[in-house]
């Protein structure tokens, strides 16, 4: 029986493949970017008694529920921090911000518009 001898992929075949994975994922990041803003995951999710008990009596969180509870990006966040508007404090290598602190970030915020 003979053997076949396989071919070395071109740098060019191989552009292509890495490309066309990269669109794919690119794709479905999108995607679900996008679907994710339609449906809350969290209000799918059935929670139990015990966790949201636990929830209610957490008074910090971290950069990630901070984006999520306040509509921003995290480099606005990382910004705020940076610019002593925003306090935080570290806890090993994560960062959590206190509700507290949220809150008074929330309330020196600018307004806009207002009643005449």
């Amino acid at each position: 029986m003979e053997k076949r001898r396989i071919r070395p992929l071109t740098p060019a075949a191989i552009f292509f493949v890495l490309l066309r994975t990269y669109m794919l994922t690119v794709d479905a990041r999108v995607w679900v970017r996008a679907h994710s803003r339609v449906v809350n995951m969290d209000a799918t999710r059935k929670i139990s008694e015990a966790e949201r008990q636990r929830r209610a009596l957490q008074r910090a969180m971290s950069i990630e529920q901070f984006c999520e509870r306040y509509e921003i990006g995290r480099t606005t966040a990382y910004a705020e921090i940076k610019e002593g508007r925003l306090r935080a404090r570290k806890c090993g290598k994560r960062t959590v911000i206190a509700d507290d602190d949220a809150e008074d970030w929330l309330q020196h915020l600018p307004a806009i518009g207002g009643w005449r």
